[in-house]
Formats: C-alpha cells, sequence, structure tokens
C-alpha cells in the first residue's frame, strides 16, 4: 500500500508481456515472492491470469546449510527466515488453488509428485510425453541435492524456535502428502505466525 508499490504494479502487464508473449501456462519462481504474493495476486487479477500456486517444502536445516555456505548466514537467522517465509506464502495464498510439495520427494520420485500438483492445481500438463519425462530424469538428480540433513528441524535448535520449527515442518510435511488441508493445522501455523510477528523485532537485532 506504498506509491512505489502501485509503480511497480503498472510495469508488470509490459514485463509479463515481454517474458511469456501469448503463453497459456506461465511459470514464475522467485522464493522472495513467499513475502508479497499478495502484491503479485492483485498484479494478476487485473491481467485476468488465475493463480496456481505451488510451495516447495525443504528441511530448513538444509535451507541453512545453503544459505551459510551462499551468504554466510548464521543457523539461527537462516532459520528464520525460512519460517517468515514459508509461514507468509501459506497464510497468503489461502483460498487459492494450491499444492504443496516436498522437495526431498520430488527428487525420489518426481513423478508421484507431478501427479499431486496436477490434481490439486486441476491442471493437465501440455507436453507431457516419453520424451519429455527423460528429459525430467536428466535434469532432476540427487545428485544435484548438495546439502541433505538426516536429523529433523527443531533436533539440537533450543526454546521456542526450535519448537516452532519442529511442529511447523510437520504441519507442511503433513500438507506436502494430502490434498485437503485440516482447520487443525492451519490454526498451528497461525499461532506460529502471530508469535513470529510479536516478536521479530527482537529476533532482528540478534540475527
Amino acid at each position: 500500500a506504498t506509491e512505489a508499490a502501485r509503480q511497480l504494479r503498472d510495469e508488470i502487464p509490459a514485463l509479463i508481456e515481454k517474458e511469456f508473449g501469448g503463453a497459456q501456462l506461465l511459470l514464475i519462481k522467485d522464493p522472495r515472492i513467499s513475502r508479497f504474493l499478495p502484491f503479485w495476486l492483485e498484479a494478476l487479477e487485473r491481467l485476468d491470469i488465475e493463480p496456481g500456486i505451488v510451495i516447495a517444502v525443504r528441511n530448513p536445516l538444509e535451507v541453512a546449510a545453503s544459505l551459510a555456505e551462499r551468504d554466510r548466514f548464521g543457523l539461527d537467522r537462516s532459520l528464520l527466515l525460512w519460517l517468515r517465509h514459508t509461514l507468509d506464502a501459506e497464510h497468503a495464498s489461502r483460498g487459492l488453488r494450491r499444492t504443496f510439495v516436498s522437495y526431498a520427494d520430488l527428487l525420489r520420485g518426481w513423478k508421484g509428485c507431478i501427479g499431486k500438483l496436477a490434481l490439486d492445481l486441476d491442471h493437465e500438463w501440455p507436453r507431457m510425453s516419453d520424451e519429455t519425462e527423460a528429459d525430467i530424469d536428466r535434469f532432476l538428480s540427487v545428485d544435484l541435492k548438495h546439502h541433505t540433513v538426516d536429523r529433523l528441524p527443531g533436533e539440537g535448535t533450543n526454546g521456542e524456535l526450535g519448537a516452532w520449527l519442529a511442529e511447523a515442518y510437520a504441519v507442511l510435511e503433513r500438507m506436502c502428502r494430502e490434498s485437503a488441508t485440516s482447520g487443525k493445522d492451519l490454526e498451528v501455523l497461525d499461532r506460529f505466525r502471530r508469535e513470529m510477528d510479536r516478536t521479530s523485532e527482537d529476533y532482528a537485532r540478534v540475527a
């Protein structure tokens, strides 16, 4: 709700046209969208583009390992960023057509993942064929996964952050495996999001 946001929103139609032309199916992938989803949803609505949301769920300890190598972020900072982005993406996408995909499951067996994705988003893949499947097999490989962590989030992390991570990750993993989301699970995520809103300034000073 700022003038800067209004100006950027006005640029989106030209950006979509430049990047995608008259394509019927667009894919926008950027982790930062997690925190700007309301902005994008309003822009897409103006263009009469119906969004389908795919939220990838990866063990936050693996995400933290990647951020430590790439950006030299500390562990707690990376875990807080994962939680903030994931909770915001989940909350902003409620009521929309969406699906949750486990990163680990995608690498282990992508066919099952995209089957669930197509069902949840009511989508048919336009180019699925033996050749396409071979291309995907060559592209997706567990060898590309540079950081693998066997322990669950929350293990070895003290205090409320460890508890939030363990329970939130368990809820999100459940969402990856089930098409219907329970109200109880949403209440859990809402509670953590409220707690993060309440404590974010304190955490920011530490991180």
